[in-house]
């Protein structure tokens, strides 16, 4: 058959061939890619019934797509030879791995957590494997997994019967025993169900995969004998031999999952992959966590040849076992694309059927997607994909979606699903994984809907690094239509793919954005460094100058001097428009620029405005907003905005500070202490976030808590200034002016070392002494200060309203009273 062409399939050479025919590599020539072609040979497709089944069978079978399954991509047939074309795969069977010996428990459980999400697609579409085997796993280099021959079973079903009466000289080995050509289930994983012959569900494929487990775990299956009768009575009637037994060694979590997947009344068996998967990745996190004592598993899968072999055809493992097959050719080049290619033509445009017939969501978290990478160095990228698809699906403006500052509290929480979306108040949330291999991501992703308790979604998507955005964009775009909300025509191109990027520019942005999340001095710092290496390696990647620019912005006046940083803010997030003009909080960030460095109020407000047009669900853009509103004294907006803040960010200590912070601005201080007391009880860690919350105090004479809270918050945030004015002016105001002075002292010596801002000095010798107020306040704005844009609306300068110099202070910041 070499050189022939079937189809549109060019035959080029032999891959290997078994019990049920042929596998040959062979040349898609319409798409111009590499496919195993598999020419089945059976007596079930001597008759016209038979041959009709094997065709709708495949064809049922070809519609599982998913990363962690084989594709079939055609059936076809010439000149009585039947076939399939498949993807090609490099790597080896899982049957040859567990010839070099069973597999450390949290490499089973990378292995295991795949083929579960294999499973959960496969039977979410109605199909039932029936063959789940060591020989029908494939691990391809990157550790992916691969379930095979999907769908065969069903269509080259054997009875049951053939097995007990099948010779024994057809019989390869006692320990993997199957009838001559393809068996509806190879004896030692079938379940009891199959063995009698019975009609068969999804709960046959999770015995086999206890089964497999099982054989992972220990070396060998769970019921071994001499002929497929003595296979078969233990299948039905004996208990398997506790993996504790065989090695001590093993989680006890292990066995019990292993072992009530193996029950033999299937209403005592998992009933869903779902249900199997859950208990395989909270096993996983214990041993990650130490809460579980596993051994510690290698960073790669055993072995050391990687050969291309083709779906289907099961690669020799001389020591375990002799399946009678010949061992799959090695193919010395195989362009890069075909390995675990991903199919965009098989992507779902419009919304599933079951979304159709429900109404729509209109808000949903993104919880913290779980890096199943075996390095914990990954953990940024798993949180940086999170952050991503919340910054893509925030756009969308019918659509609520809850703030990454308050789902990544639930990182690590053991708190159930309808506690977490009670919360956030929310209809529905997302949660999935991701897995980085190489320079292959893969991201598993699950739509809930939390009130009914069930999944209305699920969908893998792998991509390579480069092609990161699409992938984003695919899932975001998957779960926008499945919500079914209302897109307007502007907001389509907001969820569009950007193109390829360069990998390490990607990366590097996203350890920045990590770094820049702590929002602490250091770790501003470092994010900005983060941000230049990645401007470094690709100087075209919007992004990162996104991202230099928000650091710099943050930097100004609280570690660095503004002169320093805000034009170079400018400059990077000018660069950052200009290579990308629809990154909405790109917006939000040139109008901080404006308004905190420049004192171009209206200008300010034009790109406040357009950022929120961009990007209406930014809880971040409303944050910016909302303080631009109150510097010119339009409380009643301003607050609107801190309330949608809270809708878009309800557990964040920052939008419960937002408030705070804007009711002392509105003179509303009773409002403004009572919300610091709520925010402060739902998370005590607040600390240096609601300094404000000392004004409010001091101006209803609360001085002693004024001073505990001042207290509190400098000790938990030493690199702060803006707490520690505000405890010198507590002691002040209070009457205690000694105190003021040594703190006053402090800071100035302080400062000497590292900048403090003159606002800052302003702010403690305000209220007590009125010309160094002024003195540090005409400072402020010498270095541009961005804090002076709040002196027409902050209480504490009251004292100096009448006072000249306060007054060209004000006009000259440009503080505006809003138009009319």
């Amino acid at each position: 058959m070499i050189g022939e062409t079937f189809s549109h399939y060019r035959v080029l050479r032999v891959l290997g061939e078994g019990g049920m025919g042929v596998v040959y590599e062979a040349e898609d020539v319409r798409l111009g890619r590499h496919v195993a072609l598999k020419f089945v040979v059976h007596k079930a497709l001597d008759r016209k019934e038979g041959i009709e089944r094997f065709q709708r069978e495949a064809r049922a079978a070809s519609v599982l797509n998913h990363p962690n399954i084989c594709t079939i991509h055609d059936v076809g047939e010439k000149g009585g030879h039947h076939f399939l074309a498949m993807e090609l795969l490099e790597g080896e069977t899982l049957d040859v791995i567990l010839a070099r010996g069973p597999l450390p428990p949290r490499q089973l459980l990378e292995i295991a957590g795949q083929i579960a999400e294999g499973l959960i697609a496969a039977h979410s579409r109605g199909v039932i494997h029936r063959d789940i085997k060591p020989a029908n796993i494939f691990v391809n280099s990157g550790g992916l997994v691969k379930i095979m021959d999907f769908g065969l079973a069903k269509i080259l079903q054997t009875p049951a019967a053939e097995f007990l009466l099948g010779s024994e000289s057809e019989i390869t080995t006692a320990r993997e025993l199957t009838t001559p050509g393809f068996t509806m289930g190879t004896v030692s994983y079938m379940s009891p169900e199959q063995a009698r012959g019975e009609d068969v569900d999804a709960r046959a494929d999770l015995f086999a995969f206890g089964a497999l487990m099982y054989d992972m775990a220990i070396g060998e299956p769970p019921f071994r004998g001499s002929t497929p009768a003595v296979i078969l009575s233990g299948v039905l009637e004996r208990q398997p031999v506790a993996l504790l037994e065989r090695n001590p060694a093993l989680p006890a979590k292990l066995q019990d999952i292993i072992l009530k997947a193996l029950e033999k009344n299937r209403e005592e068996r998992y009933q869903t992959a779902r249900d199997m998967l859950v208990d395989i990745r909270r096993l996983l996190r214990d041993i990650d966590s130490g809460a579980a004592e596993s051994a510690r598993s290698s960073p790669s899968l055993p072995g050391v040849a990687v050969s291309s072999v083709a779906a289907g055809v099961h690669a020799a493992a001389p020591k375990r076992r002799n399946l009678g097959i010949a061992a799959a050719a090695i193919v010395a080049a195989l362009i890069a694309s075909v390995l675990l290619l991903w199919k965009p033509w098989g992507r779902r445009e419009n919304p599933s059927p079951a979304a159709a017939s429900r109404p729509e969501i209109k808000s949903l978290a993104v919880l913290p997607l779980e890096n199943l990478s075996q390095d914990p160095a990954h953990e940024y990228f798993a949180d940086g994909m999170t952050d991503e698809l919340i910054a893509k699906l925030s756009k969308i403006s019918a659509l609520r979606v809850i703030s990454r500052t308050s789902t990544m509290r639930y990182k690590g929480m053991k708190k159930s699903l309808p506690e977490i979306a009670r919360d956030l108040q929310v209809e529905a949330v997302v949660e999935g994984s991701v897995l980085r291999s190489g320079e292959r991501v893969r991201i598993n992703a699950r739509l809930i809907d939390v009130a009914g308790d069930r999944q209305m979604w699920a969908e893998s998507y792998e991509r390579d690094l480069k092609d990161i955005l699409s992938l984003q964009s695919d899932v975001a775009s998957a779960i926008v239509r499945e919500v079914r909300v209302q897109v307007a025509p502007g907001e389509t191109s907001q969820l569009a793919s950007k193109g390829p990027v360069n990998p390490e520019a990607y990366q590097l942005s996203l350890q920045g954005r990590v770094a820049f999340s702590r929002f602490t001095p250091e770790s501003l710092a470092r994010a900005a460094e983060y941000f230049n290496l990645a401007i470094a390696k690709d100087p075209n990647y919007a992004p990162a100058y996104a991202g230099l620019a928000d650091s710099y912005i943050q930097l100004a006046g609280r570690v660095r001097p503004p002169r320093e940083t805000m034009p170079k803010a400018r400059s990077a997030i000018e660069r950052a428009l200009e290579l990308d003009p629809n990154l909405g909080e790109g917006y939000s960030s040139l109008g901080q620029v404006k308004l905190f460095y420049e004192f171009d109020w209206e200008s300010a407000g034009n790109e406040f405005r357009r950022a929120l047009e961009k990007n209406p669900g930014s809880a971040l853009v409303h944050q910016a907003n909302g303080l631009f509103l109150s510097a010119q004294g339009r409380t009643a907006e301003a607050l609107a905005e801190a309330a949608r803040v809270l809708e878009l960010d309800p557990v964040s200590s920052s939008s419960g500070c937002l408030r705070v912070r804007l009711l002392y601005y509105a003179r509303q201080y009773d409002q403004s202490i009572e919300h610091y007391r709520k925010t402060l009880a739902a998370d005590p860690t607040v600390a240096g976030f609601c300094t404000f919350a000392i004004f409010a105090l001091q101006q209803k004479s609360r001085f002693d808590e004024a001073i505990a809270v001042a207290k509190r918050i400098s000790e938990a945030s030493p690199n702060e200034m803006l707490p520690r004015a505000a405890l010198a002016r507590s002691y002040a105001v209070m009457g205690n002016r000694s105190e003021a002075v040594k703190v006053v002292r402090a800071m100035e010596d302080l400062s000497k070392r590292r900048f403090i801002s003159e606002y800052d000095m302003a702010v403690a010798s305000s209220g007590w002494n009125p010309d160094a107020t002024l003195g540090w306040l005409e400072k402020a704005y010498e270095g541009r200060t961005g804090l002076l844009v709040y002196a027409r609306v902050d209480s504490i300068f009251d004292d100096l309203r009448s006072d000249p110099r306060f007054q060209e202070i004000v006009r000259k910041t440009g503080i505006q009273t809003p138009k009319p």
